[in-house]
């Protein structure tokens, strides 16, 4: 089994985190991953400037917070988090993103293993996230890691061209949570 390491991102880590949540969420290298939002967004999810921005707040021990996914030993970034704390024991997980060549291999379910420890380490006892309405498939595999949908949407931003160029007029975010351990 694959080593893997839950890590603060680092200046050093901007370019693998671009390329990482861009892929997932976009495609990369013309391969699109299971994630990827083909059909309803278009564009980059993220570019440099954001990321380094909240790398650099994560650095300063600002919120949100930056992780990432380190594979052993190769010190390879395979994949990223962001973690927004909303209250003292409520954070929000977004940019969940692996790399498009390690989907489906059990990646994924130990980001998220990784991160809910750092979580619970530090007194968080619930977690929260967003997905599109439309991404049933996602959805269900939060699901399956204990993410439930509460019943909340959220509006997509329509007028934030930072989160890409929506192809359909009726997208919206579905609001699941999960009480950790």
């Amino acid at each position: 089994m694959t080593e893997y390491q839950l890590d603060h991102a680092t200046a050093a880590d901007v370019p693998d985190i671009v390329r990482i949540v861009n892929g997932a969420y976009r495609g990369q290298d013309g391969v699109a991953g299971w994630t990827s939002e083909a059909g309803l967004i278009a564009g980059q999810r993220t570019d440099a400037a954001q990321v380094a921005a909240l790398v650099a707040g994560t650095v300063a021990g600002d919120n949100p917070v930056v992780l990432v996914m380190r594979e052993r030993p190769s010190e390879r970034v395979v994949a990223t988090i962001c973690l927004d704390q909303l209250e003292p024991e409520r954070t929000e997980l977004g940019m969940l993103s692996v790399d498009v060549t390690l989907q489906g291999g059990g990646a994924g379910k130990r980001l998220v293993a990784l991160t809910e420890d750092y979580l619970l380490a530090r007194g968080v006892t619930r977690a929260c996230m967003t997905v599109v309405h439309a991404r049933a498939e996602l959805i269900a595999w939060y699901g399956r890691q204990g993410y439930l949908p509460t019943g909340a949407t959220v509006a997509f931003p329509y007028d934030d061209p930072s989160v890409g160029q929506p192809l359909r007029d009726d997208l919206h975010f579905v609001v699941l949570e999960k009480q950790l351990a």
